[in-house]
């Protein structure tokens, strides 16, 4: 997909998102991310839309590609860890949210989701 293509679907999506249509955000982001020169951004947008549209699989088949393609970012992190928690897989988020916070411990937002997960899996003490 050429990049002014890109670009004029990329606030397309926007626009979209801006009007609360996520299931059409989805399908316009979809042929962006599936180009060869869609940056991790994308794939967190994707993640994030599928999150809020409850398909809690797809989200995290494209966050775990944002993370792949920019490893260690916060916000993948994070959402990474709310779609494993709608998966049952809270253990997992829990340990991906604490890796995350040794490598950067001065974000808040981990710490909150980390102490939230704790909650849930009753770690009141470790979070």
């Amino acid at each position: 997909m050429p990049p002014s293509d890109c670009a004029e679907d990329r606030r397309r999506v926007e626009v979209l998102v801006a009007e609360r249509r996520l299931e059409g955000a989805a399908r316009a982001l979809e042929p962006i991310c599936e180009s060869a020169s869609a940056p991790p951004r994308d794939w967190l947008i994707m993640g994030q839309l599928r999150l809020q549209l409850n398909q809690a699989a797809a989200a995290l088949d494209a966050l775990e590609r944002a993370d792949a393609e920019s490893p260690g970012q916060a916000s993948s992190v994070n959402a990474l860890a709310h779609s494993l928690v709608s998966l049952g897989r809270a253990e997992e988020a829990y340990s991906h949210l604490q890796g995350q916070i040794a490598r950067t411990p001065g974000d808040p937002e981990l710490h909150f989701n980390l102490g939230y997960i704790g909650e849930q899996l009753q770690r009141r003490d470790e979070a």
